[in-house]
């Protein structure tokens, strides 16, 4: 019987639990391994340089044929390591901010909804913070609010407006109705009804908002309690009920003076 059949050349049982597939001996592999452990370690690094790009073709290759076998390593192991994983997410985006934010802007494209649901939910978890960045932000661009407010409001007059009168009245607590001004000033026929003078008719841009009943004095904000004015009539006027000022008078005195 043939010797080498049996028995490795360093007189290992040749077994198929002591061979790799190649035929060499498990015993002898590891015991050559822990001998030249620095060299072997040395030589397996320049190959893996030399051949990175044919290494990573290899794992794509290989992860799309066994998905699910990665995803469930995947789980598995952050089952076992969340402490670990985490510290190492943290430390990674610590040193990579710019991938990061890279990452988010381009998920939130992606995902506009899922973006949007998540900034909700963190703006009432954290309204304090979400005061902070705000308060932040106007105070280190203050000159840049202002403009943006000032060419806002010379584009979008009516909506503008509305948002004031919107402001006072929550403020106030009273009725509100959303208000065309433009329904307004066309049902009242371009003409201000508290000087009710028709040879000075008030333009659409320059129409002043008066509330019959101020809001001061519990007027409610409806189309019933608004009416055209003149800028110089609804500032005489000020929070009086109309009957209380003489505005004809006024008006005259205005004009000499």
């Amino acid at each position: 019987m043939n010797f080498c059949l049996l028995f490795c050349k360093r007189g290992h049982r040749r077994t198929s639990e002591s061979l790799y597939t190649n035929g060499a001996c498990k015993i002898c592999s590891r015991n050559h391994y822990k001998r030249n452990k620095k060299e072997i370690q040395k030589h397996h690094k320049k190959w893996i340089e030399k051949n990175i790009k044919k290494i990573q073709r290899f794992m794509k290759a290989w992860r799309k044929k066994n998905l699910e076998r990665v995803q469930e390593y995947n789980r598995c192991y952050y089952a076992k390591n969340l402490e670990r994983e985490k510290e190492r997410v943290r430390r990674w985006r610590a040193k990579n901010p710019e991938k990061v934010s890279e990452y988010k802007d381009k998920w939130a494209k992606n995902n506009p909804q899922k973006a949007n649901g998540i900034k909700k939910r963190w703006a009432k978890n954290n309204p304090e913070k979400v005061r902070d960045t705000i308060k932040k932000y106007r105070m280190a661009n203050i000159e840049k609010i202002v403009e943006y407010r000032r060419k806002y409001t010379k584009e979008n007059l009516e909506k503008a407006r509305e948002k004031c009168h919107r402001r006072r009245v929550l403020k106030l607590q009273l009725p509100y109705e959303k208000i065309d001004h433009k329904l307004v000033w066309e049902r009242d026929g371009g003409i201000c009804q508290i000087c009710k003078d028709s040879t000075r008719p008030v333009s659409f841009e320059e129409m002043h908002l008066d509330h019959i009943i101020p809001l001061s004095k519990g007027g409610h904000h409806v189309y019933g309690n608004v009416q055209a004015a003149h800028a110089h009539c609804n500032l005489v006027k000020s929070n009086k009920i109309l009957g209380e000022v003489n505005y004809a008078e006024r008006f005259e005195e205005s004009q000499i003076s």
